[in-house]
């Protein structure tokens, strides 16, 4: 064995190995549950279901070898897997998040028994697995990094554990025994024993030193961890910091004469983890070559000052401490949300501040404290006792702290983000397993049936903490990213446009045309910072068709950064530029076919899409458009242009009706009235109030407008219709000798840089009972 605990696993190894195939069963089961609510013609298009987020369709994009993911270890996987299966690869990305969700309550099965408590992983592993903050994450559907992002440092960690396991000391009350009465330690000892280290304490063939090969295990590991850095950068940060808490713990819960042995496993780890292959080849190699020597040359290598030299060369070299701050403190502003994002982009007069892009994003939301707790658990209170149970057990057992940075990043997700609460749930589960474990040897004492009775117990107990995070799940909807339409629409442009085109849609839906159209987008999950937002939320927001199509071409024309060239100019130069663009035809040549994808689905995004596209360089912010979603019964009046609602008596006005349906459209505006225009799609019973700026847009004017308007028409070819859901236009090239025809601009508005609609506000919103003035967020 190449690690210590092999007494352990020989009496555990069944035990674990059903208790794991339980739990993670479990966790697919319940995710499995909502299959018969998607398994509908409305959330599947061409044999394959719709997904769950955006992102996934990076990697389906990847797997079919489009885009910068087809190398890509998601992407790699489910081409292999398509192959070897005959599934395509989008039902494969639907049904694998089920899969790796299970696959957390086995690690963290595991995890209780490196800890010395492999019944706690009942209660533990069924925690993790179905914790609301990463069951949202994990969800059919949900084929993104998340699935791997907690389970692979869960393994990683749990590795290292069980290697220092019987190197480092038994517990910290043990290391500061004088703390305890032997009175009282003992009670403490009994009910909070390790099982497994405690046989192999006792057993009398235990050496005092390391096993011969006990430094191939980190080398793995390491290498492991290399490779889990290809599915997500992060894991490169978690990693550096991991070798620092492996640090800590050789040198303050280290067994004396194991020191030397146990950085050299540092350097082992350090080098496998930071050179990738190459380092996890040479790492394996010096660790046989160090099994191979001699026992007393051995001993001599293994002792500490060499150890700590070998240690202190791989971290220096790899450049480990400047990393984890670099690594760290990205990740962190990848996380903060500020209105305005600084960039590089200077000009003679001014300096080009673009918007930030992480207000918009729902997984970027900051979390209450309480919610943070729910994440853990749909109980609150079980939630807070998990996490005392999880700091009991960092007193007891020192590798645990391998597991404190998960609870950390999870309660950060009160100034991080939502996303950021999936990873508390293992710890929270040990505590809480651990928790229940010694209450239950406290009261059962160290009878031989106790451990079988205890294991029922913790069964049941697991079931009854389950039941409420099961409840909430079965009612929760399906959550298709785009509709069946859209999607369609998308394949449908695949096989009839060039294969050098580009197409301007929202950067919710470019990994979506990545996938189903192979076709380029100007943004997408990847490509969606503030110079990227601000351009394409300009071209869906001004009121001025010539003003968008100019926009878009002139992107093309410098290579999709067209900012590169207002830079050159200047704040002032730049402002002046984008209102030309709606009153002077500058007859330009993209060097693409250029397609804009108009969608029923971008009118609930439109206030955050307005906001970037209304951007102000010098205040510094945008518009919100104001948009509400009407979910009460209401009542029409045609003649007089008002909506009443059925729990209210006053009539409100509104300035236009405009009823969709796939037979056409029934419009109605009433220029003398205030207030919102409402959109009501008869099809899908979606219906939406929206103020000015979101009405004129471009986004709902190339949804809405009639066939062949010529106001539209000129700039945009009508190239797919289904209408009410998604409309596809082909950006024309206006020849040179077309008479220019100019329109308002984009430019006059006083709250903003010149680029958005000279909007009204509407007056009292569609009193449905939301707050008209709160954007709907990005979804992610």
């Amino acid at each position: 064995m190449i690690f210590s605990r092999e007494h352990s696993i020989r009496r555990d190894w069944k035990a674990l190995i059903v208790t794991c195939v339980i739990v993670m069963l479990a966790g697919m089961a319940v995710r499995m549950q909502e299959l018969p609510e998607w398994n509908q013609p409305a959330y599947r298009v061409a044999g394959e279901f719709i997904m769950g987020t955006h992102d996934a369709y990076h990697w389906l994009a990847g797997a079919m070898g489009f885009g910068s993911a087809a190398d890509a270890p998601p992407s790699e996987l489910l081409r292999a897997l398509s192959h070897m299966t005959g599934i395509s690869v989008g039902n494969l990305g639907f049904f694998l998040p089920a899969i790796f969700g299970g696959l957390v309550g086995a690690a963290t099965v595991l995890w209780a028994w490196a800890l010395g408590g492999l019944e706690a992983g009942l209660v533990a592993g069924v925690i993790a697995t179905l914790a609301p903050g990463y069951y949202y994450r994990s969800r059919l559907g949900y084929y993104d990094t998340d699935i791997v992002t907690l389970l692979f440092p869960l393994l990683l960690t749990f590795g290292l554990a069980i290697w220092l396991d019987g190197s480092l000391c038994d517990s910290w009350v043990n290391r500061f025994r004088s703390a305890f009465s032997k009175k009282n330690g003992k009670a403490v000892a009994d009910a909070t024993k390790d099982e497994g280290a405690e046989e192999e304490t006792a057993a009398p063939d235990e050496p005092d030193e390391p096993r011969r090969f006990f430094l191939i295990w980190p080398a793995l590991l390491g290498g492991f961890g290399s490779w889990a850095a290809l599915w997500h950068g992060y894991m490169l940060t978690f990693l550096q910091l991991t070798v620092f808490m492996l640090l800590f713990l050789v040198f303050v819960a280290g067994k004396r004469g194991r020191r030397g042995a146990l950085l050299w496993g540092v350097a082992a780890f350090a080098a496998a983890g930071f050179w990738g292959l190459y380092g996890t080849l040479g790492a394996v190699v010096a660790a046989l070559l160090a099994g191979a020597l001699p026992k007393n040359i051995r001993a001599k290598v293994y002792s500490l000052a060499p150890g700590l030299l070998a240690a202190a060369v791989v971290l220096v070299a790899s450049g480990a401490v400047e990393s984890i701050v670099v690594g760290g403190s990205k990740f962190l502003a990848s996380y903060i949300k500020p209105v305005a994002q600084q960039t590089a982009f200077r000009g003679d007069t001014g300096e080009l501040v673009f918007p930030g892009i992480g207000q918009s994003v729902i997984e970027a939301q900051n979390l209450p404290l309480a919610e943070v707790f729910d994440r853990f658990h749909p109980w609150g209170w079980l939630s807070l006792a998990g996490i005392g149970g999880f700091f009991m057990l960092l007193v007891l057992r020192p590798s645990a702290l391998f597991l404190l940075p998960f609870l950390a990043i999870a309660l950060s997700a009160v100034k991080l983000g939502t996303r950021m609460a999936m990873f508390g749930a293992p710890a929270v589960g040990l505590g809480l397993g651990f928790l229940f474990l010694w209450i239950g040897r406290a009261v059962l004492g160290g009878q031989s049936w106790s451990r079988y009775v205890l294991t029922f117990i913790l069964g049941a107990l697991a079931l009854g903490v389950a039941l409420p995070g099961v409840s909430l799940f079965l009612t929760l909807p399906p959550t298709p990213v785009l509709s069946r339409h859209h999607a369609q629409a998308l394949i449908d442009l695949g096989k009839e446009a060039d294969k050098s085109s580009e197409v301007w849609t929202w950067w919710d839906w470019g990994y979506a045309t990545h996938y189903y159209a192979g076709l380029q987008s100007f943004a997408d999950g990847g490509r969606h910072y503030g110079e990227h937002v601000f351009t394409l939320g300009l071209a869906l927001t001004t009121p001025s068709p010539m003003q968008s199509a100019q926009l878009i071409q002139y992107s093309a024309e410098h290579n999709e950064e067209p900012w590169t060239e207002w830079e050159k100019m200047g704040l002032d130069k730049t402002r002046d530029f984008l209102r030309s663009l709606g009153t002077e035809d500058l007859h330009l040549k993209p060097p693409m076919p250029l397609y804009v994808v108009a969608t029923f689905e971008n009118i609930r995004l439109s206030p955050w899409i307005c906001y970037y596209g209304t951007w102000d360089f010098e205040k510094e912010q945008g518009v919100h458009a104001r948009v509400a979603s009407i979910r009460e019964s209401f009542n029409l009046d045609w003649e007089k242009g008002t909506m009443t609602f059925q729990d209210e008596k006053e009539p409100i006005e509104v300035k236009s009706i405009h009823v969709l349906s796939s037979q056409g459209r029934k419009d109605r505006h009433y220029d003398k009235n205030t207030g919102p225009n409402l959109i009501l799609n008869s099809e899908s019973r979606r219906y939406y109030a929206l103020d000015d700026l979101a009405f004129q847009s471009m986004l709902t004017q190339l949804l809405i407008a009639p066939k062949e308007f010529e106001r539209l028409d000129r700039y945009f070819e009508l190239v797919y219709d289904d209408f009410p859901w998604v409309r596809v236009y082909k950006v024309r090239e206006v020849p040179k000798d077309a008479p220019a025809k100019p329109q308002t601009p984009a430019v006059e508005s006083p709250e903003a840089n010149g680029t958005a609609a000279n909007a009204t506000q509407p007056t009292n919103g569609t009193e449905s009972g939301e707050n008209t003035t709160q954007p709907a967020n990005t979804t992610q």
